[in-house]
């Protein structure tokens, strides 16, 4: 479950505040208290007692969607995450939308979302790819073909080549991207799109 927040930063003791009143703030405070707990259905009731207030607060719309994920429902998680990215493009609704996709067997959108993920907040760079790279390897183990149904071998290395090419390791890259060409033939076209 990815839920975080930060209330200083260290370096500048910058505070940062996740609501528009101090009665909102300590429920957001408690309701995240209550997530960490897994006190899922605490915490959505103090989610919801902000939006009241707040009804376009992406951090308690966010939170209640975390909470929903705890307690696995799913679809209505997503419908909360869909509400956030309605009032404001942000990484933890996309992120959970991600993990939610990967988790209900839709790899193909889950790496359709860290890709997307990557590009709008490459700050994220790092975590994304650490989960795109989770989902590649159960998706692979329940399936002999990659996300693209090419040849699992050659799905490797694409993700191999992939990561290289993240890493500017750009020969390395090609080497492993033709590697997965000889592998199977019919990602030629996709991996010359990469390239």
């Amino acid at each position: 479950m990815v839920f975080e927040r930060f209330r200083r930063k260290k370096e500048d003791k910058t505070e940062y505040k996740f609501t528009d009143s101090l009665e909102n703030e300590l429920l957001f405070n408690n309701a995240t208290e209550c997530l960490q707990k897994e006190k899922s259905d605490e915490a959505i009731e103090l989610f919801e007692k902000i939006l009241e207030t707040e009804p376009d607060n992406i951090h308690a719309l966010n939170g209640k969607g975390s909470g929903l994920m705890q307690l696995d429902c799913l679809s209505e998680a997503e419908e909360v995450f869909n509400q956030s990215l309605s009032v404001k493009d942000n990484e933890m609704a996309y992120l959970n939308k991600a993990i939610i996709f990967g988790n209900t067997g839709n790899y193909e959108k889950t790496i359709e979302y860290c890709d997307k993920i990557m590009e709008m907040f490459p700050n994220l760079k790092d975590v994304v790819q650490g989960i795109r790279n989770t989902f590649i390897e159960n998706m692979n183990k329940n399936d002999d073909t990659g996300i693209d149904g090419y040849d699992n071998g050659a799905q490797k290395l694409i993700n191999k080549a992939d990561a290289l090419k993240d890493e500017n390791r750009i020969w390395d890259a090609w080497e492993a991207y033709e590697q997965a060409i000889k592998a199977d033939a019919s990602c030629e076209n996709k991996i010359i799109s990469r390239i």
